[in-house]
């Protein structure tokens, strides 16, 4: 896996939400990673179609990421934010 990680200059992983796994990604490319997270307010979820479930929304599993990890980047997605304006925040930050 570490020679085909290597081959592709950009990764998106998606839906990572325990520690353990942000770890190993730190662990083999933290000079390349980006912790970038994507949240909306639980209204606005709603509007869309969420729906709480609170065995799991309100598992340790579940909410791990929201604990003792430093987000290289917030994306606010909720009705009124500037997608634009966040995604050229990005972009400096990925430049940099």
């Amino acid at each position: 896996m570490f020679i085909i990680c290597l081959s592709h200059p950009i990764w998106i992983i998606s839906d990572i939400k325990s520690y353990r796994e942000i770890e190993f990604f730190k662990k083999y490319f933290n000079n390349r990673l980006l912790i970038i997270r994507i949240e909306a307010s639980n209204d606005i979820r709603e509007k869309r179609g969420w729906k709480l479930q609170s065995d799991i929304d309100h598992s340790e599993f579940e909410s791990q990421s929201d604990k003792n990890i430093q987000w290289s980047f917030i994306f606010s997605n909720n009705e009124h934010d500037n997608f634009n304006e966040q995604m050229n925040d990005l972009m400096k930050i990925i430049n940099s």
